[in-house]
């Protein structure tokens, strides 16, 4: 088995959402995932090569790439150009919704690890991040949007930011060297910062402020789904069979030492990463985490604010419920 993680250079054109994807050899797999370096929310595709699981359900060449941003590794589904993109829900809603990007959800993960933090113990409320520094992916991105999100609940919008600080994924980093006061951190962000010195105080937790958020999907073009759906069954089972090793308690240094490196993070923090998601359901076990409570509320809120121009689209146009079932039955032997 071949496998290939490297990080594209940051380029988004709306035109670029368009294009007709084919379906890849049988032996051939290609998989998108989010962040440079990527988050954790991409490691079930390195976990399924690591051990084998891609190679059980019959994909020999596998490459997973990284993508400076999330909704970058959707679109490069969309374009045909890669098998699944591993991406956040929100934008995507965004992108079909306007643009009539043709990708599918065909599994993903309900719950996110979002928080906002801050380095000044004094600047700790929502109102405080007035006429401050803040540390994002990019305008529009998904840490732009859980950032927008908290100023809404005191009043506020990103225009009231003293200096909005755009790094992709790099936001530990822009807090740690000072430049940055608040930035919008995943968990495991958070004990690099503090072990550089520097102390998180956190602002919010992102579920609480928007307990029905959905974090990221698994998209698949419409067009290379109809035309081998088999294909994205075994897939699906694949990740499946990923995600259940990754939530098993005896494997937690094995995920760390594979998530570690991909992730940049150091063994120690990687494992204690792990056994926090663990404890959160972060890596959803026999569910398709497509909740349609949540997925509905993302598209909800996007349209509210006016991300959605136009008519939003539909839970049932935008998930494809039957990959996972299917892919569960063929992981259970059913």
């Amino acid at each position: 088995m071949k496998v290939i993680t490297k990080a594209l250079p940051f380029v988004v054109a709306a035109a670029g959402f368009f294009g007709v994807a084919t379906s890849g050899m049988a032996q051939d797999l290609k998989v998108a995932i989010p962040a440079t370096p990527p988050i954790w929310a991409g490691m079930v595709a390195h976990v399924a090569e690591q051990e084998g699981i891609y190679k059980k359900y019959g994909f020999n060449d596998v490459l997973i790439q990284a993508f400076p941003i999330g909704p970058q590794a959707t679109g490069a589904a969309g374009r045909g150009e890669f098998h699944i993109g591993i991406g956040p829900t929100s934008p995507a809603s965004v992108a079909i919704s306007n643009a009539g990007m043709p990708v599918v959800g065909i599994a993903g993960q309900n719950s996110s690890d979002w928080l906002i933090g801050s380095t000044n113990a004094d600047k700790t409320t929502c109102e405080s991040v007035e006429g401050e520094t803040a540390a994002v992916d990019r305008r529009g991105g998904i840490r732009f949007i859980q950032l927008a999100g908290l100023l809404r609940t005191c009043g506020l919008n990103p225009g009231k930011v003293g200096q909005l600080i755009e790094v992709r994924s790099a936001v530990d980093q822009e807090m740690i060297s000072g430049r940055a006061t608040f930035g919008v951190l995943h968990a495991d962000d958070v004990p690099v910062i503090e072990a550089a010195g520097v102390k998180v105080h956190t602002v919010a937790i992102m579920a609480d402020i928007q307990p029905n958020a959905h974090y990221v999907m698994h998209f698949a073009n419409t067009k290379a789904l109809a035309e081998d759906r088999d294909f994205y069954v075994r897939a699906t089972a694949a990740h499946i069979e990923a995600f259940r090793f990754m939530n098993n308690p005896a494997n937690v240094e094995r995920v760390a030492a594979i998530g570690g490196p991909e992730t940049g993070r150091a063994q120690n923090f990687a494992i204690d990463a792990v056994k926090f998601y663990q404890s959160v359901n972060f890596f959803p076990e026999n569910d398709n985490g497509l909740d349609r409570k949540k997925v509905e509320s993302s598209i909800a809120v996007q349209k509210r604010v006016g991300n959605i121009e136009g008519e939003p689209v539909k839970y049932d146009d935008m998930v494809d419920l039957s990959i996972y079932a299917d892919a569960l039955k063929l992981v259970d032997g059913k």
